[in-house]
């Protein structure tokens, strides 16, 4: 058995942009910089040398890890220091989307610290706010308002107005996941009114579907789907950019109806997210799939389904 698909799309993805920013005499010198590597450690692994037992796919998943590394490391060579910084950002953005939180954060505390005095301010600012959403996921929530206050510093100062609402959004996020509904509400509503001002409709979709959220823990299963409806009313569903969105969208309207009880309408909407998920290999949004498709099938008695 190798390393599993989705960690091998991920790889695939990353490989990819990297040879997008750097050209393909980087991809053929990776390629035998990894034939080379391989040879020489699979000619020491030795059990006296690893007496511990590794099955193929951890040694695998070892080397995969190896090529990872090494292309970041690699890549400095190709790239301007701006060109490079921003191949970390997009490498951390792809390793979030597929649930590879500790590359990710790596990467973007390397721009944080490390690279800060070469990165610009606006590569900084959604660096912080990257952060902050890794943190958000993990419920370290002081980080994350740590990094997010960050980011509204420099988007501020920047005059970035797209940019504060979305660290406003996310802020709201954050104090909805902390309990603080009425907080998380006002931002929500002050970040859709700054959104509709100057017509982001990402934004506008964003703030609605968050706004339906809170709708949905009160118990307003109605409103929730109102606010859900208004958000898919704005975006644009067809837009692969927009998929991971849209995605979330679905499975919220599946929330929605699961508390109402109306088990098919909430199955139906669970599959849409779940082919969205799917295209984007977004592995967060898919967990979060099949746990609420399981907990519909339980309630349905459909219990070895579950």
């Amino acid at each position: 058995m190798l390393i599993n698909k989705t960690f091998q799309k991920f790889l695939e993805e990353v490989l990819s942009l990297a040879e997008k920013h750097c050209g393909k005499t980087f991809t053929k010198e990776l390629q035998s910089l990894r034939i080379e590597r391989e040879r020489l450690l699979n000619n020491i692994w030795r059990e006296d040398l690893f007496p511990e037992k590794l099955e193929l796919h951890q040694k695998d998943r070892i080397y995969r890890d190896i090529d990872f590394d090494t292309t970041i490391h690699y890549a400095v060579k190709y790239l301007t220091t701006q060109e490079y910084l921003e191949l970390l950002f997009e490498i951390a953005e792809i390793s979030i989307k597929y649930g590879e939180f500790q590359k990710g954060e790596h990467l973007l505390q390397l721009i944080a610290t490390k690279h800060r005095l070469h990165a610009d301010k606006k590569l900084l600012a959604k660096v912080h706010q990257k952060i902050g959403i890794v943190n958000s996921f993990r419920n370290n929530f002081k980080v994350a308002n740590k990094h997010f206050n960050k980011s509204l510093q420099l988007f501020t100062l920047l005059n970035d107005t797209k940019g504060t609402v979305a660290i406003k959004n996310d802020v709201g996020i954050l104090m909805i996941e902390q309990g603080n509904l009425s907080e998380g509400e006002a931002l929500f509503k002050e970040a859709r009114e700054m959104a509709k001002s100057e017509e982001f409709s990402e934004y506008i979709a964003k703030t609605n579907m968050n706004l339906g959220n809170i709708s949905h823990m009160r118990g307003d299963s109605d409103n929730a789907i109102n606010y859900y409806q208004m958000a898919l009313d704005v975006i644009d569903k067809e837009a692969e950019y927009n998929y991971d969105s849209v995605a979330l969208l679905y499975l919220d309207i599946a929330l929605a109806h699961k508390s109402q009880k109306q088990f098919p309408k909430a199955l139906e909407y669970l599959h849409k997210s779940l082919d969205l998920s799917k295209k984007t290999n977004n592995k967060y949004n898919r967990g979060l799939s099949y746990l609420v498709e399981a907990e519909v099938y339980c309630y349905k008695g459909e219990y070895s389904t579950s």
